[in-house]
């Protein structure tokens, strides 16, 4: 299996280092070829340059940049397809790899060969308030870690189609983030146009693709691939307001999925034993966010 992983970076040198870092740390496995690729998708005139100038080993490729985070991660999609990879699994550039990652991956892959989206539902992050959620601390005074500590646990009591948290909450949040694909579900395409929420529009146009029969999405309930930073002054999450994106969702969604269908549970989820526990995950993050921020 090839697998390439790009890291999507646009602003931020600092997490992008930390990104690196925790790349480098990841433990190989022998199934997986791992091929990895920094894609800058800035408007911020000399970002790229900077990029280059990083002491790090691996190629970096410069794509054109709308200020929107479709833009940037359609750049990784083509990234993969002028590949000759199996996979490729896209990380935000202010997010960071657990040691896991691969072996998590390949314990997927290895069991469910036909896959073709994987998205995982529980969600480890680090915050700069307190997120009184699953297992959490303080790590600094920078970070507030909330994670994961469990993936047999079910996220829905009722099974089948219905209507989708999307039209039946005031707030309703993504319910995964897709962690791989494959070139096949590669040929579907991010919004270009949405300023925030353009994952949670994939996952509708992608749902939409497996109800078909044309690709197979499953969701996972394994937390040990990454973790999630949600401290990062001008994301997209908080330049773009909530209510500015969610009625052009809704109608993006509707336009690959039936309310009636509009549900993501109807995808097959998968449950396998964390790799990493709650307190591994807490002394693993207490030493390398406390390490990384010293040197950095």
């Amino acid at each position: 299996m090839k697998l390439i992983t790009t890291l999507l970076t646009s602003n931020d040198i600092p997490k992008l280092k930390r990104l690196i870092r925790s790349v480098q740390g990841v433990v190989k496995i022998q199934p997986i070829q791992w091929e990895v690729v920094i894609v800058v998708n800035s408007t911020r005139e000399g970002y790229y340059e900077q990029v280059l100038e990083l002491d790090q080993p691996f190629r970096v490729v410069n794509t054109e940049s709308n200020g929107k985070p479709g833009k940037g991660k359609n750049a990784c999609l083509d990234v993969f397809l002028a590949s000759d990879c199996d996979f490729v699994s896209q990380i935000d550039g202010d997010d960071f790899l657990y040691p896991t990652y691969l072996q998590s991956i390949w314990n997927h892959v290895r069991q469910f060969p036909n896959l073709d989206v994987l998205g995982v539902i529980p969600c480890d992050c680090v915050c700069d308030w307190e997120l009184h959620s699953g297992h959490y601390w303080w790590v600094n005074e920078k970070y507030h870690a909330s994670v994961w500590g469990t993936s047999m646990c079910s996220p829905r009591e009722k099974c089948g189609p219905d209507v989708g948290h999307l039209f039946t909450e005031d707030r309703p949040v993504s319910v995964d983030f897709i962690m791989l694909q494959s070139r096949k579900s590669a040929r579907y395409r991010f919004s270009e146009t949405i300023g925030n929420g353009e994952d949670h529009a994939y996952t509708y146009q992608l749902l939409g693709a497996h109800q078909r029969g044309d690709i197979s999405y499953y969701l996972s309930m394994s937390s040990d691939m990454y973790c999630i930073d949600r401290t990062t002054e001008g994301s997209a999450q908080k330049v773009h307001s909530y209510e500015e994106y969610l009625e052009p969702l809704r109608q993006e969604a509707l336009k690959y999925v039936s309310l009636e269908r509009s549900s993501p549970y109807e995808l097959p989820v998968i449950y396998k034993e964390l790799l990493l526990n709650h307190h591994q995950k807490q002394r693993w993050l207490n030493s390398f966010l406390n390490t990384v921020e010293n040197q950095l």
